[in-house]
């Protein structure tokens, strides 16, 4: 009975709860559409005693912010955040798919995941773009770009839904607000052109130089900064670009830019002597430059991009006042630059003295710089890199028996060997060393011009092949290889080719036997040449008259280009022409003062191969 009677007390009991509970449940959206306030997409809320703040999109669905540092990209403080119960967050239920939570603003950081060194930008749209280089970074994001890289958690990152092209040239890219140092005036970069922004912005605006501004044009209209805000979601493409705007853009900006001369230096007082190398993306280039000194000058260093933007500019590499850094080479290693040139006082009597210094990929200074030599005259070293160091080449001295001298500098800078003497060639000159895969290879001309007047001749004049291993062992004796007298050399992969005095080249092999004998590559006589090697054809560049001229041969010798000029305006026979290949185009670099500056400025050419 008793038991009966308890059965029958919990089974009424269970039922009171049920009905209790039911009626709450009745009860309940009632009491939430009385409480919860009205809000529409775009509204940002949060709940009592939380601090997370969530953002509603188009489709009414709860997106989250992953950081403070992402909501303040978009939003200048917290005072429209509404608060709501607890209770009605469910009217806001999370996106069913990505991206379910807000990401940067568009060109306000630079991004990646923890476990990848691969950077990106952020651009309209939720979608990411690739920086292709640390030039590039530095361009568009300022030297302290590495400062603006946020790492993103692997749980975040499927939030940046799209994928964009690989930024590899300095070109601001779309989301972005830039300015120069010179001016206030702020852009936005929308459909490949710049828009002026109407009043100010709330931050993250990148300042660039002129030249990155210049490769986007301006748009007719002025952009309202607040519009650029109001749709933190990015659910809407912003990125369609007009098929006109870009075909404005490629006859305008490039085509244009290519036809003609850049000029790179502006600066006061002479900027000569020109030495560059392609870097794999860009083009790294050095000068000896007078701009900070009344007697002397230094060394400067920029990255220049493909039409003559300066990616990273003017940066100053040596500082020694009354004395002259002058005669640089540059040659890249694959993540940095070696650098080597002469210095010497005003005195024309005086000696120079070699040194060497490392520089990163952007320019900066590694390590110190190290003196090579000392009590040389006129050496004009030259600089080639092998897997594992630098060999360095030099002669010295002038109008006497010409002295031969290499050392090696290992890829942490240490001299390995100092300077040894390899050769004793009484008229020897115009020294160049380059790595064929084995041993380092110096290639040098025997001429009759080195010697003081009336000293007899008693070698044979022409080309000559000396190769040594890193610590300065002869393979075998100076070979002799041509009678015309070689000027500037490149290893091919397989062979050498040389631009020989006047107007010729020649291809020969390791053991000095000639493939391509004397090719005639002008029609008019040239000095001071260089050549590059570009995918089995050769660049060839020197000056007549005051004039630069280009020329361009295949590997078997046909001349494929002859006598092209360049540049016909250089005034100043300081022209010094280099060239190098982007493994496509040619790009020619000299100097010349026919802008009426007080010296010679470094001028640009980007010449196309046939």
């Amino acid at each position: 009975m008793t038991q009966k009677l308890s059965l029958k007390l919990y089974w009424s009991f269970i039922v009171t709860i049920l009905v209790v509970s039911f009626s709450v449940v009745i009860l309940t959206p009632t009491a939430q559409a009385a409480e919860c306030p009205t809000l529409v997409a775009g509204n940002l809320f949060k709940v009592p005693d939380n601090s997370a703040v969530y953002l509603l999109n188009t489709n009414m669905e709860r997106m989250y912010f992953p950081h403070s540092t992402v909501y303040k990209s978009w939003y200048e403080d917290y005072s429209g955040v509404v608060e709501i119960p607890n209770t009605c967050v469910d009217n806001y239920p999370v996106p069913s798919a990505p991206p379910y939570g807000v990401n940067y603003r568009p060109g306000s950081r630079l991004v990646k995941v923890q476990i990848s060194p691969s950077v990106y930008a952020v651009e309209p749209g939720n979608k990411l773009v690739k920086i292709g280089s640390e030039e590039v970074a530095i361009a568009l994001y300022g030297v302290d770009w590495a400062s603006k890289v946020i790492d993103i958690a692997d749980v975040f990152w499927p939030n940046y839904i799209s994928r964009g092209s690989e930024i590899v040239d300095a070109v601001p890219h779309e989301g972005m607000f830039v300015k120069t140092i010179d001016s206030v005036d702020v852009f936005y970069i929308k459909n490949r052109a710049r828009y002026k922004v109407d009043s100010n912005v709330r931050g993250d605006v990148q300042t660039v130089i002129q030249a990155v501004m210049d490769r986007l044009p301006d748009a007719d209209s002025v952009f309202a900064s607040v519009d650029i805000y109001t749709d933190p979601a990015q659910l809407s493409n912003t990125e369609i670009v007009n098929d006109e705007v870009v075909e404005e853009i490629v006859e305008e900006e490039v085509v244009e830019e290519v036809a003609g001369s850049v000029r790179l230096t502006n600066a006061i007082g002479n900027s000569i002597n020109p030495s560059i190398v392609y870097n794999g993306t860009n083009f790294g280039l050095v000068w000896e430059d007078a701009r900070d000194n009344s007697i002397g000058s230094d060394l400067y260093f920029a990255v220049v991009d493909s039409v003559g933007n300066k990616i990273v500019q003017d940066l100053k590499i040596t500082n020694t006042p009354n004395l002259f850094s002058t005669n640089p080479e540059i040659v890249w290693n694959g993540n940095g630059y070696g650098l080597v040139y002469a210095e010497y006082s005003g005195d024309t009597a005086a000696t120079e003295v070699v040194k060497f210094a490392r520089l990163s990929s952007s320019g900066s200074l590694v390590g110190g710089i190290l003196e090579i030599a000392s009590g040389v005259i006129k050496p004009h070293p030259s600089i080639a890199w092998s897997n594992d160091g630098y060999g360095i080449v030099y002669r010295t001295p002038n109008n006497q028996q010409g002295k031969h001298y290499y050392a090696f500098v290992n890829s942490s800078g240490v001299i390995e060997k100092n300077p040894v003497k390899i050769l004793d060639d009484e008229g020897s000159d115009s020294t160049e060393i380059v790595w064929d895969g084995e041993m380092f290879s110096i290639v040098y001309r025997q001429s009759p011009r080195v010697l003081a007047y009336g000293d007899t001749v008693s070698y044979t004049v022409g080309t000559y092949l000396y190769r040594v291993d890193k610590n300065g062992n002869a393979e075998s004796p100076a070979k002799f290889v041509d009678g015309k007298e070689a000027l500037a050399v490149v290893w091919t992969g397989s062979r050498y080719a040389v631009v020989e005095q006047e107007k010729s080249f020649s291809v020969f092999d390791k053991i000095s036997n000639l493939e391509v004998k004397n090719i005639e590559i002008s029609n008019v006589n040239l000095t001071k040449s260089d050549l590059v090697y570009n995918n089995g054809d050769y660049g060839f560049v020197g000056v007549n008259n005051n004039a630069v001229y280009f020329s361009e041969a295949g590997q078997n010798g046909v001349v494929k280009q002859s006598s092209v000029i360049v540049d016909e305006t250089v005034s100043a026979v300081q022209a010094n022409p280099r060239i190098s290949t982007d493994l496509n185009l040619y790009v020619v670099v000299w100097s010349d003062n026919r802008d009426g500056n007080s010296g010679s400025e470094i001028y640009w050419k980007k010449m196309e191969s046939n």
